[in-house]
């Protein structure tokens, strides 16, 4: 999935070996930082903004003394690797709190974690097989790789909203 969307923000311009990657460890950071950022507005509203900013700290910490070490072991990734890795760990720190102070994870019985284990399964054979697809049928053009992602997205949603009604998940987070 990565060569579709590195087409549609920035063209055909480079060596597939060059970006890739760069693409690939981008979007897992980016679901880190998602989620880094809604811990942080919970903690926020929870009035333990100093929970945040430890937590932050801490995180800035690992990357000042991870990101030489992995520039050096992985070169351009490096500075990635190490923004991972910090993301990660505010995390952790982010998310215990707030599991320890609401309990969040009595909540994820095993019907709900099925589904989330059954539906992450099929989404990764759906991309799998789609990005063999569109390596050999989607052309390498901005609208082609936009419309093949506006597809894959949408069957991708469809996916996860069928298994979770079948699974009943639904049911349950409507009546939490």
């Amino acid at each position: 999935m990565s060569k579709p969307v590195y087409i549609l923000f920035y063209g055909n311009y480079a060596a597939e070996s060059l970006y890739i990657p760069m693409v690939q460890i981008s979007a897992v950071i980016a679901l880190f930082m998602g989620l880094t950022s809604v811990l942080a507005m919970i903690l926020q509203g929870l009035s333990k903004t100093g929970i945040a900013l430890r937590a932050i700290g801490w995180g800035m910490a690992v990357k000042i003394l991870c990101q030489p070490i992995m520039i050096y072991l992985t070169s351009s990734l490096g500075a990635l690797l190490s923004t991972f890795i910090s993301l990660v760990i505010v995390t952790i720190i982010m998310g215990s709190y707030i599991n320890h102070r609401f309990e969040l994870l009595d909540f994820l019985n095993t019907k709900v974690l099925n589904a989330i284990y059954v539906s992450s399964f099929m989404l990764l054979i759906l991309f799998t097989g789609l990005s063999l697809v569109s390596n050999h049928f989607v052309p390498d053009t901005r609208v082609s790789s936009g419309l093949f992602l506006a597809l894959v997205g949408s069957l991708g949603g469809l996916l996860v909203l069928v298994i979770y009604q079948k699974c009943q998940v639904l049911d349950i987070l409507k009546n939490r």
